[in-house]
This record gives C-alpha cells, structure tokens and sequence, in this order.
C-alpha cells in the first residue's frame, strides 16, 4: 500500500537539481498540491525519509505564482509562493530552515484503493483514512514518547495543515499537510541536532523573532534535549514505528 524509503545525504550541491532528487521532487510535490483545488492526486503511495547534504532557507512569499532557487555561498536558496487567502500576513517572509541534521519526510497517499474497496465497511474507511492523516505525526510522537516525557503537541483536526511536537518547549519537528477528498500529502522535518548549526540558525531566528513571525519560536534536537539517544538511533527507532503504523494499517485492509 505504502512504500517506506529512507536515503541520506541527498545531493544538493549540484544546481539545477536532476530530476529524481528527492529534495526536488518533494518540494515540487509540495506546490503542486498546495495549489491544488482538492482534486488532484498521484498514482503512487509513499513515505521518503531522507536529509540533504547542504543547508537550505526557505523565503516564503505573497506575491509570487512559482517557485525558484539558487545555490549561493554554499547555501541554497528556495523562494516559495503562499496564497494570502489561505495563510496569515505573520508566514510572509518567513523563512524556514533545513541542513545536514535535519530528517526530511515527504508522504503520499491515494484514497481510490480505500474507497473502492467493497470489502471494507465504512468504519474502517473512516480508520484508515484517520491513521494515515497522522501518519507522519504519530510515527514521531511515538518513538519521542519512549525516552522522553517532555514531550507535547497539538490535538489538531484531522485537516490542520500546520502543527509542531515540541520537546521541552521547544520546536523539534514540523509538518505541512494537505487533506484531500482524492488522499493525503504532507512535507516536514524533525531536527536531529540544533547546536552544530545553531550559527547557521541565529540570524534568521533573530530576525524573526524581532518582527514576532510565527517561526522565531524557539527550536531544538532530538539529541540536544534527549541525553544519550543519538540521531543515528532515532533514525532508525523512526523508521521502525513508521513501518509498524503502516503493517497496522494494512491489517484492516486483509479480510
């Protein structure tokens, strides 16, 4: 049903990106269906996980109608359209940040292999298509929760498009989703470890911070609040429980 990939160090250096990048391709889908009209859909389910070999800032933008980069100092630039209809004046000019310690996720899934199914009752239509809207989410929560009980997070709707988990009152993982009629996309991060980039962070966090973004909050890692659980384990714990959701979810679909 859904294939679970996970590749490291997917190659930013080279610019334009090739197609099959996984960077590219996620932050193509990303516009696609953001500016979609509730009806578009891929035929292929998926769930890549994966980081980048660079760093990268986002320039979220009003105005714009496509998206354009550049790669410039080292750094690779990415400036994203958003619809004043559908976000606040307070994400214009914000700029999210991604490098070599953050794990990226990039999540698919078409709803036809649910709703044509006649073997599945409409409670289990209503299960399933549930589990996969948090998907992405609850893999997290669920491993963060083992080894650590300073975890929160929102109790969104299930079409909320923009929520945070945070570990000790601080942002470690983020996610944009896109709930459909036709499936379900979501884009996001977790950040591995803060202080090796912190740096590359400040400015950016500062400037935010002074204008009251929503983004300026404060950000961590998952090895910097969590002592002793290194992001090679939380890979690998993540991969895991996102494979045990997955099987758990394919166990409704067996009659």
């Amino acid at each position: 049903m859904i294939k679970l990939n996970y590749e490291k160090d997917v190659d930013i250096s080279v610019f334009p990106l090739p197609e099959g990048n996984l960077w590219r391709e996620a932050l193509g889908r990303r516009n696609y269906f953001y500016d979609g009209d509730n009806s578009k859909k891929l035929d292929n389910n998926f769930f890549n996980i994966f980081n980048v070999n660079g760093k990268v800032i986002i320039n979220r933008k009003y105005g714009i109608t496509m998206p354009s980069s550049k790669l410039e100092n080292g750094i690779y630039y990415w400036d994203f359209p958003i619809d004043p209809s559908r976000d606040a004046e307070i994400k214009n000019n914000t700029n999210p940040m991604v490098t070599e310690e953050h794990l990226m996720f990039d999540f698919y899934c078409n709803f036809d292999f649910i709703n044509e199914n006649e073997n599945l009752s409409e409670e289990n239509k209503f299960i399933i298509k549930n589990k996969l809207f948090i998907l992405s989410k609850q893999s997290v929560i669920n491993v963060l929760e083992r080894v650590s009980d300073n975890v929160s997070y929102s109790k969104e709707e299930e079409n909320s498009q923009h929520n945070d988990i945070l570990l000790n009152g601080k942002k470690v993982w983020g996610e944009e989703r896109t709930a459909m009629n036709t499936g379900v996309y979501s884009i996001g991060n977790t950040i591995l470890n803060f202080t090796s980039n912190e740096e590359f962070y400040m400015p950016t966090l500062q400037k935010e911070i002074e204008e009251e973004k929503a983004s300026g909050k404060s950000m961590t890692g998952v090895e910097d609040e969590i002592p002793g659980y290194t992001k090679e384990q939380f890979i690998k714990d993540y991969l895991a429980e996102a494979q045990r959701l997955i099987d758990e979810i394919n166990s409704y679909l067996v009659v």
